[in-house]
């Protein structure tokens, strides 16, 4: 099947299944989260009924603190000023301004002082039948007001009297105005929930609602106190219809039993509207899709198709392959163009990687021929002094200090045989000829060795100028190169490695990066042990870079900076020389050296700054910039934290 057609009929069965899967997405999905978000609504009206509710017993007790916390009304229940309290106080006006249907005052043995009930709408008393009367009481002193009505506190809630709308309740002790002294009484209030408390409830809510007994559906639902401060979602039981969601919640009465159930009604219109935006973005989207298909074909012939046709073609003809495509098609059974087109593009990634492979594989050999080199030089170096010693030492072995001292035997004078001087002269005489013969043995040892020593000079100056033949440069990229070299780190937790982003944009570098990741190897381990070296034993080492035009020659520079023991002022001239160390005497004193000589040889260069012991120190390497190179990373370092 050509390209054309299979781009054809994949576009047809995307566009079908993406309207499919929209249509199912859309109804199911963003149908069930309109009806989650009007469920949430709906639960949100009855939480704001239920925190008007609130409102009013929240209101109820505080009138109820204000009243029971009066010196008037202590004094009241201790029997003082009784018919002036009730003159002044427990008229209609009072319960008016508090929105109390009933109050009454009760003495600790259960004594009624006082209980009253008002119609807050005619201004009328409302008569209490004497069940009423104790129903009211029983239920504001928490028992019978026959066995005592105690103080237990403040008290509040809802509660129930027989053929009477739903009551709000508030009791509280009833105390001195600075609240000294014992309680004299408890007051009780009550609040109907009647008709026009509900409406101005619903009013201030806007949320319609209604209270009724409790139902047996409802029964086993939590029961919710008035005034909680959090009420779970499971208390909400949420009911669907075609035009409403109600939403019922069991409210506890003062025992904490279940008292009433209110139910609030929240109309559907979010769902409604959500449906038909549903349907009309259906629509909308079939149109789209239509009219972007259409677009999208004409595209795809003029920018991809063509061109990958006419790309196949100068691809086959390079390769000498035929040009019909159908006929190569057919015979390489790839499909269309573009299967052809990535059967020859993969024969030539393989081709680039084999050259990646045997230019790495280079790349490691002039680096191990770098790094002879060095070994080679340094070696020569350290058989230089060595060579000197054994020449003196040839000089030393001279008997012409061996013939003298024979003369000055022969000049004493004879002595008698068996005395003192002569057994002395015949020591010395003995000791001269084995001085002789170990001196002779000594020299033929030495002039081996010196031998020995020559051709092993010979040797190492041979290896020296084969590992120092010219070679090209390679372009490398310094971010991965550092990466590369962070893994001879020790990885101690307490040094960590922080490399500066604008590494990644710096252009490579001309060199060798074998050799580059060694330098930079051996100045990051030098950093680490400058930094465990000191007291606290803790640092950072930080790479930074940035590229230096200032010279007309592109130039990269590297700088690699620690917080360690630093470098004394007198020894800053002398760090780069061979032989120089300011580690311990056996290190050798070759790190640095040999790190300028290979930068050297690359046409770079290396400097050090230090402000002196203790204040760390920063090594500046600098090297030719190769604009045109692969700019890849090496990944992540295999040792230290890398910050």
């Amino acid at each position: 099947m050509r390209l054309l057609h299979r781009v054809l009929v994949t576009l047809s069965l995307a566009g079908a299944a993406l309207i499919a899967a929209d249509a199912a997405v859309l109804h199911a999905v963003v149908g069930r989260e309109f009806r989650r978000v009007e469920s949430g609504l709906a639960v949100d009206d009855a939480r704001r009924v239920l925190h008007g509710l609130s409102n009013n017993l929240n209101q109820l007790r505080a009138s109820a603190s204000d009243w029971a916390q009066w010196d008037d009304a202590h004094d009241f229940m201790t029997g003082a000023q009784v018919d002036s309290f009730v003159d002044a106080n427990l008229v209609f006006p009072s319960f008016k301004a508090i929105q109390a249907n009933v109050m009454a005052f009760v003495r600790t043995d259960g004594d009624v002082a006082w209980i009253g009930a008002f119609d807050l709408a005619s201004g009328e008393e409302m008569p209490l039948s004497p069940e009423e009367q104790a129903a009211f009481l029983h239920l504001g002193c928490g028992g019978p007001p026959e066995q005592g009505c105690q103080p237990r506190g403040e008290r509040a809630g809802l509660a129930g009297l027989a053929d009477r709308p739903p009551l709000l309740m508030a009791s509280t002790p009833i105390l001195r105005g600075d609240g000294s002294g014992l309680p004299a009484g408890v007051l009780v209030l009550g609040r109907f929930l009647d008709e026009g408390v509900q409406k101005r409830v619903a009013e201030q809510v806007r949320v319609p609602f209604a209270l009724a007994p409790l139902a047996d559906a409802m029964a086993g639902h939590p029961a919710v106190r008035l005034g909680a401060e959090e009420v779970s979602a499971a208390a909400f039981a949420v009911t669907e219809t075609a035009n409403l969601m109600v939403v019922n919640l069991t409210l506890a009465g003062l025992s904490g039993r279940p008292l009433l159930s209110l139910s609030t009604y929240h109309g559907r219109e979010v769902m409604v509207a959500g449906l038909g935006m549903v349907n009309y973005g259906l629509g909308l989207l079939v149109a789209a899709l239509l009219a972007i298909g259409g677009l999208l074909l004409w595209m795809l012939r003029q920018q991809v198709i063509q061109p990958v046709t006419l790309l196949l073609g100068r691809v086959l003809r390079a390769r000498g392959a035929t040009d019909d495509p159908g006929a190569l098609r057919r015979q390489e059974g790839q499909g269309d163009e573009l299967g052809l087109l990535a059967a020859e593009f993969e024969r030539t990634f393989a081709q680039l990687d084999e050259t990646r492979r045997r230019l790495v594989e280079q790349s490691f050999y002039t680096g191990m021929a770098e790094l002879a080199g060095g070994m080679t030089h340094n070696l020569r170096n350290a058989l230089t002094p060595a060579a000197v010693r054994l020449w003196r030492l040839q000089g030393q072995m001279d008997e012409k200090l061996l013939a003298r001292l024979e003369a000055a035997l022969d000049k004493l004078p004879p002595a008698e045989p068996g005395t003192q001087p002569a057994l002395v002269a015949a020591y010395l005489r003995a000791g001269l000829a084995e001085l002789r013969r170990q001196a002779a043995t000594a020299r033929d040892d030495l002039g081996a060795i010196g031998e020995q020593v020559r051709h092993m000079q010979a040797i190492l100056a041979d290896h020296e100028r084969f590992s120092r033949t010219d070679r090209e440069a390679e372009p490398v990229e310094p971010h991965g190169t550092v990466v590369a070299a962070s893994r001879q780190l020790v990885g101690s937790p307490a040094v960590t490695l922080a490399l500066d982003p604008g590494l990644r944009d710096l252009p490579p570098v001309a060199g060798n990066a074998v050799v580059l990741a060694q330098v930079f190897g051996n100045l990051l381990v030098n950093a680490e042990e400058a930094i465990l070296a000191t007291p606290r034993g803790a640092g950072t080492i930080g790479v930074a870079g940035r590229l230096d035009v200032s010279t007309g020659t592109p130039v990269v520079e590297l700088r690699f900076t620690d917080d360690g023991q630093g470098i004394p002022a007198d020894r800053m001239a002398h760090i780069f020389e061979r032989g120089f160390s300011t580690k311990r005497p056996e290190s050798g004193g070759i790190g640095l050296h040999w790190c300028a000589n290979s930068l050297a040889g690359m046409g770079g260069s290396i400097t050090a700054e230090s402000e002196g012991p203790g204040r760390g120190a920063s090594f500046v390497v600098r090297l030719p910039a190769s604009l045109a190179g692969d700019r890849d990373c090496a990944g992540p370092p295999a040792r230290g934290r890398v910050a």
